[in-house]
C-alpha cells in the first residue's frame, strides 16, 4: 500500500503542479493589455437590423490601459482588419452568423458558477441512478438512508466488479462530470476537483455497495483524459451553425458523445457555449473493413480516429491543454458473437512547443477487450513528445511517444483462482498499478502512400497477489492513396502476452491481419 500511495502522490503532484503553472501563464497572457487578442478599442457592435431586441452577434468591448482609452484614428485600420477576417454565412434574407477566425478567443466570457456545476453533476448522478434502478433493476441501486450511513461508516474499499464497468463505464462517467464543469466556465483544475467530487457523491450516496477506491481513481483520471477531448469535439458539433436536419444530427451526436450538452437544451441561455467559437483543426478518419487471425474467424471492423492539431495550425506562443490529442476507437463484430472493443486516447495536459512539435505532460487511456487479446486497460499520466514535419514536396513524418504511470486491469495468463476482481467463473482479471509506453510513427507522401508503425507495452502488477501481466502490441500498416480523401490500409498486428505468478511463467504470441478502407475529412 505504501508503494501505491507513493505512485499516486507522484502522479497527482506532477499533474496538478503542471496544470497550475499552465493556468497561471494563460491567465497572465489573457490579462495583459496588449496580448494578441486585446487590440480592441472603442465600443463597436455588429448585429442584424431585423433582430434589434436580441443580443449582438459580436461586440468589441472597450479595453483600458494605464494611460487612457484608445480612441485614436490609428486604431481604425486594426478594427477594419478584424472585421474583414469574418466570414459571412447567409442562410436567408434576414439571418446571418459570423464565424470567428482561428486565433480569436471566446467573444463573451462565461461567468463561473460553482453552484450550477454542483447542480448539474447532481442531476447527472440522479439520471444515471434512475436508469440503473428502474430500467436495469440493479440491486446496488437500491439505496436508502441506511445504505448511505453504512457507506460513510465503512469507508472506502476496492471494487471487485466486472471489467467493463470499472475500466470503461467509470472513466466515461468522469468525462461527463468534467464536461459539466467546463460548461459552467470552470478551468481545468477546478473541473478536475468537481470530477472527483462527483465520483465521491456517486460512491457514497447513489450505490448501496461500499464506496470504491479504484472507481474514484478511474473516474477522476478518465474524466480528465477523456473529458477534455470529448468536451471540445462535442462542443464544436453542438454550436455548429448548420440548420434543419443537419443541425439535429450534429446536436444528437454531440449529446451522445457527451450527455452534459443535453442539460444545455433546458437552460435559459442555450447559446452559452461561446468559448467554443475558437476554431479547431481536426484530422478525422473513418476506417471500415475486416480483420482475422489464425485462431479466430474474420470480423467486420468499424472505427474512428480523431487528431487535434491546434498546436501546429495556430500561432501560439504557449500551448495549452488539449491543443493536441489523438483518439482511436474500433468495434469488431460478427453475427451471433461478442463484440471486440478498442479505445485509445492520448492527450496533452501541459507542455511547450519545440521546433517541430511539442513536449510535456500527457494523459493516456487505453481499453482493449477482444477475443484475440482478451482484456487489458491502462489509465494514467506521464511524459511524452509529439513531432510533425512536412516538406514542400508533400513528404511528411508524424510521430508521438509517451511513458506513463498507470492504473489498470488485465486478463490472467495463469491461475484464475488468484484473481481478486471480476467474475470468478466468467471473466476474472487482475487490477493494480503499472507502467505503459506507446510509440507511433507514420512516414510517407501525402496522397500517394505511407507506412504506419505503432508499438504499445503494458505492465500491470496485481494488488492482492504476486501476479504480473505484460502485453506488447506491435502494428505495421501500409496505406495506399486512392483519392485525395481516401486510402486503403493493409495491416499486420502482433500480440505478445506474458504472465508470472511466483515461480510460474507464461508466454504466448498471437497475430491478426487487417484490410480496411479509410475515408478522411
Amino acid at each position: 500500500m505504501r508503494k501505491i500511495a507513493l505512485i499516486l502522490l507522484i502522479t497527482f503532484s506532477s499533474y496538478f503542479s503542471a496544470l497550475s503553472a499552465e493556468e497561471t501563464a494563460h491567465k497572465k497572457e489573457t490579462d495583459t493589455g496588449f496580448s494578441p487578442y486585446s487590440f480592441y478599442t472603442g465600443s463597436f457592435t455588429l448585429s442584424s437590423p431585423f433582430h434589434k431586441n436580441e443580443s449582438p452577434a459580436f461586440s468589441i468591448q472597450t479595453k483600458k490601459t494605464d494611460t487612457a482609452l484608445l480612441y485614436s484614428d490609428t486604431c481604425l485600420p486594426q478594427i477594419q482588419s478584424l472585421i474583414n477576417r469574418f466570414r459571412l454565412d447567409t442562410y436567408d434574407s434576414y439571418q446571418f452568423d459570423f464565424r470567428l477566425p482561428s486565433y480569436m478567443p471566446r467573444y463573451r466570457e462565461i461567468k463561473k458558477s460553482y453552484s450550477n456545476t454542483l447542480m448539474d453533476i447532481s442531476g447527472i448522478n440522479l439520471a444515471v441512478w434512475s436508469y440503473d434502478k428502474f430500467l436495469l433493476k440493479k440491486t446496488w441501486a437500491q439505496i436508502s438512508l441506511k445504505s448511505i450511513c453504512d457507506n460513510i461508516d465503512n469507508g472506502f474499499e476496492w471494487d471487485r466488479g466486472v471489467f467493463i464497468s470499472n475500466n470503461l463505464a467509470h472513466p466515461y462517467h468522469g468525462a461527463i462530470y468534467f464536461s459539466a464543469a467546463r460548461l459552467q466556465g470552470l478551468d481545468i483544475l477546478e473541473s478536475t476537483v468537481f470530477t472527483t467530487a462527483g465520483s465521491l457523491m456517486w460512491e457514497l450516496f447513489f450505490e448501496s455497495n461500499y464506496p470504491s477506491i479504484n472507481d474514484t481513481i478511474m473516474t477522476t483520471l478518465g474524466g480528465v483524459i477523456l473529458g477534455g477531448p470529448l468536451h471540445q469535439i462535442a462542443g464544436t458539433l453542438y454550436i455548429n451553425n448548420s440548420r434543419g436536419f443537419r443541425s439535429v444530427i450534429q446536436k444528437s451526436l454531440s449529446i451522445i458523445m457527451n450527455p452534459s450538452f443535453g442539460f444545455n437544451l433546458f437552460s435559459k441561455d442555450p447559446s452559452g457555449l461561446n468559448f467554443f467559437s475558437e476554431k479547431h483543426y481536426y484530422s478525422l478518419q473513418f476506417p471500415f473493413g475486416t480483420y482475422w487471425s489464425v485462431t479466430d474467424k474474420n470480423k467486420y471492423l468499424l472505427g474512428v480516429c480523431i487528431e487535434n492539431k491546434d498546436y501546429r495550425e495556430k500561432d501560439l506562443k504557449n500551448v495549452k491543454s488539449y491543443d493536441w490529442f489523438l483518439i482511436d476507437g474500433m468495434l469488431g463484430f460478427r453475427k451471433n458473437d461478442t463484440w471486440d472493443k478498442e479505445i485509445s486516447s492520448t492527450v496533452l495536459l501541459s507542455g511547450a512547443k519545440t521546433k517541430n512539435g511539442l513536449r510535456g505532460l500527457f494523459g493516456v487511456y487505453d481499453y482493449i477487450d477482444t477475443q484475440i487479446v482478451e482484456m487489458i486497460s491502462a489509465t494514467g499520466i506521464g511524459l511524452g513528445a509529439v513531432s510533425s514535419f512536412d516538406s514542400e514536396s508533400n513528404f511528411f513524418t508524424d510521430a508521438s511517444g509517451v511513458l506513463s504511470f498507470v492504473f489498470g486491469g488485465s486478463s490472467p495468463s495463469l491461475d484464475c483462482e488468484k484473481c481478486q476482481f471480476g467474475e470468478k467463473n466468467k471473466r476474472p482479471y487482475y487490477f493494480g498499478p503499472g507502467l505503459m509506453s506507446k510509440f507511433r510513427i507514420e512516414v510517407g507522401k501525402r496522397g500517394v502512400c505511407s507506412i504506419l508503425a505503432k508499438f504499445s507495452q503494458y505492465w500491470i502488477n496485481s494488488l492482492f497477489s504476486e501476479a504480473q501481466e505484460s502485453l506488447s502490441v506491435s502494428s505495421f500498416n501500409i496505406r495506399l492513396g486512392i483519392s485525395k480523401c481516401s486510402k486503403i490500409n493493409f495491416g499486420y498486428d502482433c500480440y505478445i502476452r506474458q504472465g508470472t505468478i511466483l515461480n510460474e511463467n507464461y508466454a504466448a504470441t498471437k497475430s491478426a491481419f487487417k484490410i480496411f478502407f479509410i475515408q478522411e475529412f
